[in-house]
C-alpha cells in the first residue's frame, strides 16, 4: 500500500503532487483531489458579463473523492479527475464556482468531516495525437507535478449547503476568488484541478454537469502502488468567472464621508467631496508653497484649513455657478516637510444649499497629486505603497466606526484585503445587512486576500466595510486594509 507524507496546511501549496507517497510523524491529513473539466468556447452557457463559462449541475455525483482506508501510521488513497476547457476569447479568470457533496456525510463515526481548504491548479495540455490530449503534469524526478498556476483558498471556499445546516449528506455550493487572475488564451486548451482538503477520511465529491464534451478522465491508486487511469462518462458542474476590479484609489469608493465624483472639467477628471462635519483630507509635502485645487458652487460650504496644525483663514466655497479647478494658493512656508489639512466645518454661506467641501488635487511646484492618490489621507484612511498590494498601494484604518463603502451592480463582490500580525477586525454589510465579522489577524502577512460575498440578487448593491477597532488577542493592532474590490 502506498504511504503518504502527512502535512500541515501551511505545507500544502508546494506539495501538489499526484504520485508521491512518503511517511512522517505528523497527524493524518487526507487529501481529496478532484481535477474538474470544462470544455468550451462560449456556447449558450454564457449568462451575464461576469461569467466566462458555465456547466450547470445535474445534481448527480460525477466521481467520489478518494475513499481508501487510512490508519494512524499514515496511509491513504487519493483519487483524481481531469477534464479540459478551451475558450473562444482571451479571458482573465478571477473566480470559480462549483458544486460538491459529502458522499458518506453523517453515516459513519468518522463524519461529519468537512473540507477545510481547497487548492485550485491549472495545467497545460499534452497532445497525444488523433485528437486525444491529457493534462501535461510535468512530473519531475521526485514525482511532483508542475501546474501552470496554483491557488490556495485558505478556507472552505464559502461552502454553502443547499439545506438548513447542519447537514453534510447534501449538495454544497462553493465559490473561490483567485488572488491573482489566471490568464486563459483564446483557443488554448487548459486543465483545471480542484483539490479539497479534509483532516480525516476523505469523502468529498464533485457534481456532474452538462454542456461540455460529456466525458472526463480519472485516476486512482492501485494495489501495486502506482496509478490506474480511466475515462469518466460525465462533465463537472463548474463555472468560470471574470470580474471588474476597482482599486482602492478609485473615486467610486467612499471613505467615511468622502464621496468620489467625476467631471471632465475637474483636475484629472475626478474629485472627492464631503459634507460630514469634521471630515478632513490631509496631505504631507516638502516645499515652501502649494496650491489646493477645489471647486466652488451653490452647494459648497466653508472649509477650515490648517498647515502644520496652524489655522489658516477659512475658505468659503460658495458660488452661484459651479466652478471647477478653483485654486487657493499658500506660500512663504519654511523649507522642509509640511502637512496641510482641509476640514469640513459644517458651516456655509447663507446662500449655499449645502456645506460640502471638495478636494480635487494638490499642486506642489510642478507636481500635481490627484484626489485619488494614496498619498492623500481621508480622515484616518492612510494610504501606503507596497508591491504586494493589488495595484502597488492600499488604504488602512484602525479607527472604530471608520467605513469604506462602494455601490456596485452584480451578484458577487470580493473585498480584497490583507491578513497580518498587526491587523484587526471589520464587520461587512451588504445592503445594510451584516455579513459577519472578519478577523484579519494572521501570524504571517498575506496580501491580496479575497473575502467573497456571493449569491446576491442581480442589480444594484452597496457594500460597507466597517472598522470595529477590535482585534484578535494575538494581534498587534486594529487596522483594517482596503486594497481593492472585485465585482462579478
Amino acid at each position: 500500500m502506498p504511504i503518504r507524507k502527512f502535512i500541515t496546511t501551511a505545507e500544502l501549496l508546494p506539495l501538489i503532487r499526484i504520485h508521491k507517497r512518503v511517511i512522517t510523524k505528523w497527524r493524518p491529513l487526507a487529501v481529496v483531489a478532484m481535477i474538474i473539466i470544462l470544455t468550451a468556447g462560449l456556447p449558450a452557457g454564457r449568462v451575464h458579463a461576469g461569467v466566462v463559462y458555465v456547466q450547470p449541475s445535474g445534481d448527480t455525483l460525477l466521481f467520489q473523492s478518494s475513499q481508501a482506508s487510512y490508519d494512524w501510521q499514515g496511509s491513504d488513497y487519493d483519487t483524481y479527475v481531469w477534464d479540459n476547457f478551451t475558450l473562444n476569447s482571451t479571458q482573465a479568470i478571477t473566480g470559480i464556482k462549483w458544486r460538491g457533496i459529502y458522499v458518506h456525510g453523517g453515516t459513519t463515526p468518522y463524519y461529519p468531516n468537512p473540507v477545510t481548504d481547497f487548492l485550485v491548479s491549472f495545467y497545460a495540455t499534452k497532445v497525444l495525437g488523433q485528437g486525444i490530449s491529457e493534462p501535461d503534469l510535468k512530473i519531475d524526478a521526485q514525482n511532483n507535478p508542475h501546474p501552470l498556476k496554483t491557488y490556495r483558498a485558505r478556507g472552505n471556499a464559502r461552502e454553502t449547503p443547499l439545506c438548513t445546516p447542519p447537514c453534510y449528506s447534501t449538495w454544497h455550493d462553493y465559490s473561490f476568488s483567485l488572488p491573482t487572475p489566471f490568464q486563459a488564451t483564446a483557443g488554448t486548451e487548459y486543465w483545471i484541478q480542484i483539490e479539497g482538503i479534509q483532516k480525516g477520511v476523505a469523502d468529498w465529491g464533485i457534481a456532474a454537469g452538462t454542456g461540455g464534451n460529456g466525458s472526463s478522465f480519472g485516476s486512482e491508486v492501485n494495489y501495486a502502488g502506482g496509478f490506474t487511469y480511466f475515462k469518466l462518462q460525465n462533465d463537472a458542474a463548474f463555472t468560470l468567472l471574470n470580474s471588474v476590479g476597482i482599486e482602492n484609489e478609485d473615486s467610486r469608493i467612499q471613505y467615511d464621508g468622502w464621496k468620489g465624483g467625476k467631471n471632465n472639467l475637474a483636475n484629472g477628471g475626478s474629485y472627492r467631496v464631503s459634507n460630514a462635519k469634521n471630515n478632513k483630507a490631509s496631505f504631507v509635502f516638502s516645499g515652501t508653497s502649494f496650491k489646493w485645487v477645489t471647486m466652488e458652487g451653490p452647494d459648497m460650504g466653508i472649509a477650515h484649513v490648517m498647515i502644520d496644525k496652524v489655522n489658516m483663514p477659512d475658505v468659503d466655497l460658495y458660488n452661484a455657478t459651479r466652478i471647477f479647478n478653483f485654486t487657493k494658493s499658500y506660500s512663504g512656508l519654511p523649507g522642509g516637510s509640511h502637512t496641510i489639512v482641509i476640514q469640513v466645518s459644517g458651516q456655509k454661506n447663507v446662500n449655499a444649499t449645502n456645506s460640502k467641501v471638495a478636494l480635487d488635487a494638490v499642486t506642489v511646484g510642478s507636481v500635481t497629486t490627484q484626489d485619488t492618490s494614496y498619498k492623500v489621507i481621508y480622515d484616518n484612511w492612510v494610504g501606503k505603497a507596497t508591491a504586494s498590494a493589488s495595484n502597488g498601494n492600499y488604504r488602512m484604518n484602525g479607527t472604530p466606526g471608520a467605513v469604506a463603502q462602494l455601490k456596485f451592480t452584480g451578484n458577487q463582490i470580493d473585498w480584497i484585503t490583507a491578513y497580518g500580525p498587526n491587523y484587526g477586525q471589520a464587520e461587512v454589510f451588504i445592503d445594510g445587512v451584516s455579513q459577519g465579522v472578519t478577523d484579519l489577524y494572521q501570524a504571517k502577512a498575506v496580501w491580496k486576500v479575497p473575502v467573497s460575498f456571493a449569491g446576491l440578487s442581480g442589480g444594484k448593491h452597496t457594500i460597507r466595510v466597517k472598522v470595529l477597532g477590535t482585534k484578535n488577542p494575538l494581534s498587534g493592532g486594529t487596522a483594517v486594509v482596503v486594497d481593492a474590490f472585485n465585482i462579478y
